[in-house]
């Protein structure tokens, strides 16, 4: 092998290496986090949380997100976006109502998972 072929071969293991250490201390710190937050709740079984926020443009094109955090790591591929309609705007209490509803009338008719913990945000600030 060449002095340059090594070279490259060197700094591509040691990159790997570096990248197995990363995932590996994140994922400790993932498992404590969810150890830190079970305790907090007594909740030792805990492991899927799906939290939900609503957003909109001065009250106007309502969006409900569904972010899912299961199995020590987020789920993007479970993430969901509601459109709202129907609700006069601004009113994020009436636009989560209608998310979760939609949400969890999927869950009764059998369609993901049921999770451990909701997250709801329901800050809401006026600045008028």
């Amino acid at each position: 092998m060449t002095g340059e072929r090594k070279q490259w071969l060197d700094m591509a293991l040691n990159n790997a290496e570096l990248a197995v250490q990363q995932q590996a201390g994140q994922k400790a710190s993932q498992t404590l986090r969810l150890e830190a937050l079970r305790a907090v709740l007594a909740m030792p079984q805990l492991k899927r949380v799906e939290c939900f926020d609503i957003s909109h443009t001065m009250g106007e094109a309502t969006v409900a997100s569904c972010v899912v955090y299961d199995e020590l790591s987020m789920r993007n591929s479970e993430y969901r976006r509601y459109n709202i309609t129907g609700i006069t705007g601004g009113d994020d209490f009436a636009a989560m109502r209608q998310a979760l509803l939609r949400r969890y009338q999927k869950l009764q008719q059998g369609e993901g998972k049921r999770p451990d913990l909701i997250l709801i945000d329901v800050v809401s600030v006026n600045w008028g």
